[in-house]
């Protein structure tokens, strides 16, 4: 699983262009402010949400009545969807951060100084509350290199393992920390530690992580042989993948454990002091 489109989420594709029409007829929408959205737009999917993206630096009171018609997400303004998308149920975990949740929308590019993608569909992505909040308007600030990864523009890259935890010991009460994958290129590293460094919150990332291990402790005791446990670490990264995608915290967890084998003998080895 992987976010791909806004049409995947909802099941049909939104007219942007065709909404910016309905608001021509329930707010005071010139035809020429009408026209530099749609060419906005026209960027904003030509470039792929760069953040080189020019603002319109649109004047009062355009920035507040655009924030509003975000917020207000009225069907009579053909902005009910934008609600489906922060509780679409087609994703078990947030695209942006990997955790295992979402329940809002984040502007991919910030209101400001963007306020002309305020209730643009491709830059509206599911977002955890958490994550939208460390972001800010700094992950995608004018300018800012490298680009974070967009859940719709990035799909290629995000269909793979980007991000793994690595453990670091001592095992009996160990530092989990978000990294990403030992076999990407250089480039791809600083890119998806951006990513990282933007949007993963490290106190609730170890938190989770930390359940997870307890998790192991009980199916260890369960286990008759270090093979066995083993074999079960590999089905459960496996799963991990297939319920939730290889980005999620789930299966980066799984993944660091896989290539820190160390960590999972220790974990068999040492199953009975779990209680």
């Amino acid at each position: 699983m992987k976010p791909a489109s806004v049409a995947e989420i909802l099941g049909s594709a939104i007219d942007d262009d065709g909404i910016l029409d309905v608001l021509l007829k329930s707010v005071p929408l010139t035809a020429n402010l009408k026209l530099r959205l749609m060419v906005a737009y026209r960027e904003y999917r030509r470039s792929k949400a760069s953040t080189a993206l020019v603002p319109l630096m649109l004047r009062d009171p355009w920035p507040e009545v655009f924030s509003g018609l975000y917020s207000g997400r009225a069907k009579k303004h053909g902005l009910q969807w934008i609600e489906d998308i922060a509780t679409t149920t087609k994703y078990g975990y947030c695209p942006m951060c990997g955790s295992e949740t979402h329940k809002t929308v984040d502007h991919y590019l910030p209101r400001s100084p963007w306020a002309e993608f305020s209730f643009f569909s491709e830059n509206l992505v599911p977002s955890c509350g958490t994550c939208n909040t460390k972001r800010g308007n700094r992950a995608c600030s004018p300018g800012s290199k490298p680009r974070i990864f967009h859940p719709y523009f990035d799909a290629a890259h995000l269909s793979r393992h980007l991000h793994v935890t690595r453990l670091q010991k001592p095992f009996e009460l160990p530092l989990f920390v978000p990294a990403p994958h030992p076999q990407l290129s250089k480039s791809m590293k600083s890119r998806v530690q951006n990513h990282i460094d933007h949007s993963i919150d490290e106190v609730i990332y170890q938190q989770f992580c930390i359940n997870r291990w307890s998790e192991l402790f009980l199916v260890a005791r369960r286990e008759t042989t270090l093979l066995k446990f083993r074999t079960s670490v590999k089905h459960l990264a496996e799963d991990a993948v297939k319920t939730g995608g290889p980005n999620s915290w789930r299966s980066a967890f799984y993944a660091g454990l896989r290539i820190n084998r160390a960590s999972v003998d220790w974990l068999y080895t040492n199953r009975a002091a779990f209680s």
